[in-house]
């Protein structure tokens, strides 16, 4: 049940971040319609179709869990999570870049799938987090820019959130709610 409730921070955090991302920015419905369907083996990576599920441990996603519960607000009046990312301190942005690089130092690979999937989940959010703070305050943003690009390290191999959604998460797990996550 941990790694249930560890996941849903970050479902709450990348629906807030993707609608407060869309709140003025033109998206093309039909476009991410057919991505959540399009066929998720097409971009496999095998090297990280690999588990340990001997392996009891649980990677601490505690600071991240903090400062969700500190910036999401989650009883906004339109109904929509909203992430406050004016308010985010920079010791809080340390936080952040400290907790990520603590999952860069992990290899997945030595936990069981439901630990990885907690920890792919939370990596991808703290990345789109922290790109979008990075930018912040933005008039545009470009996702594919961001996807894109490189942003981690783990286990050797350079990754962007197009890596770890296309590549990783969505292949894996075959399941479609992976890109509402």
């Amino acid at each position: 049940m941990r790694i249930f409730n560890r996941c849903l921070w970050p479902l709450r955090l990348i629906m807030s971040v993707a609608l407060s991302i869309a709140v003025g920015l033109s998206m093309d419905a039909v476009a991410v319609s057919k991505s959540a369907g399009a066929n998720i083996k097409t971009n496999y990576w095998s090297f990280w179709d690999q588990s340990n599920e001997s392996n009891a441990a649980s990677i601490d996603h505690g600071s991240f869990d903090k400062l969700l519960a500190t910036y999401v607000i989650v009883d906004h009046p339109s109904g929509i999570n909203r992430f406050r990312y004016a308010d985010v301190s920079s010791g809080d942005s340390k936080k952040l870049r400290r907790y990520i690089a603590g999952l860069a130092r992990l290899d997945p690979r030595d936990y069981s799938r439901k630990e990885q999937k907690a920890y792919w989940l939370n990596l991808y959010n703290a990345l789109m987090l922290r790109s979008v703070l990075g930018d912040y305050p933005v008039k545009s943003l470009s996702m594919d820019a961001i996807k894109g690009k490189n942003l981690i390290r783990v286990a050797g191999v350079k990754l962007s959130l197009e890596d770890i959604e296309n590549r990783i998460l969505r292949p894996l797990w075959q399941d479609k709610k992976i890109f509402l996550a």
